[in-house]
């Protein structure tokens, strides 16, 4: 078997002429209860990592724009407020 040197594979990396990928992901281990196991288990059409994964994602970003908007609302509430016309005429007298 051929193999590519590391400058060619990003995510390979050599370690005392060991080759190691590295993933881009990162396991999260969750205790669920045995009755919800079970009801998982004879719902086989379920592809649950994948639904897990999104819910997870979906959970994340929403929260994470939430905090964005409230810390963009603390510093808008800090800033003070300037009139148009005072702007337009500090622009003005600029030129």
């Amino acid at each position: 078997m051929r193999q590519l040197p590391a400058a060619t594979c990003p995510n390979i990396y050599t370690r005392h002429g060991k080759h190691t990928t590295m993933s881009t992901k990162n396991v999260y281990s969750v205790r669920i209860p045995t009755e919800i196991r079970e009801m998982m288990k004879e719902m086989e059409d379920i592809d649950w990592q994948k639904e897990i994964r999104t819910m997870i994602e979906e959970l994340v970003r929403t929260k994470h724009k939430k905090r964005l908007l409230t810390e963009a609302k603390k510093l808008r509430n800090h800033m003070k407020a300037i009139d148009a016309a005072e702007l337009i005429r500090e622009d003005r007298d600029a030129r």
